[in-house]
């Protein structure tokens, strides 16, 4: 029974100090521009991943990678917008980005402006 013990807070001592390398690592890249890594500092950020939770930095990194491309950010501002989340509700901000995410191929923006009411074709 000790082994499994002590074998179960080994893999978890091992996952925290890998995910924390892995933070590291997309910490710097974004830090280049990458806004891949923007937007997974930011989804960290966001859920309280291996971090602290904290909407103001979440929708800083979805901020710039939004601006360089990245549907998914495109589309998480507008969810942060829409739902005040470190930002004043603003549906016509959410509305925005969820338009520019869905014209640029994200298919979870577009169900985002049904629902809010705006037709998609």
């Amino acid at each position: 029974m000790a082994f499994v013990v002590l074998s179960a807070v080994s893999i978890l001592f091992s996952i925290a100090f890998f995910r924390n390398d892995q933070f590291k690592m997309h910490q710097v890249e974004a830090q280049q521009g990458s806004a891949f890594n923007q937007r997974v500092l930011a989804m960290d950020y966001y859920s309280g991943w291996g971090v602290q939770k904290s909407y103001p930095d979440a929708f800083n990194w979805f901020q710039k990678a939004a601006v360089g491309g990245d549907t998914k950010a495109q589309e998480y501002l507008g969810i942060m917008y829409e739902n005040g989340y470190s930002v004043k509700a603003d549906k016509n901000e959410a509305i925005k980005w969820y338009t520019l995410a869905w014209k640029n191929g994200n298919y979870e923006a577009k169900k985002a402006l049904k629902r809010l009411g705006v037709e998609v074709h």
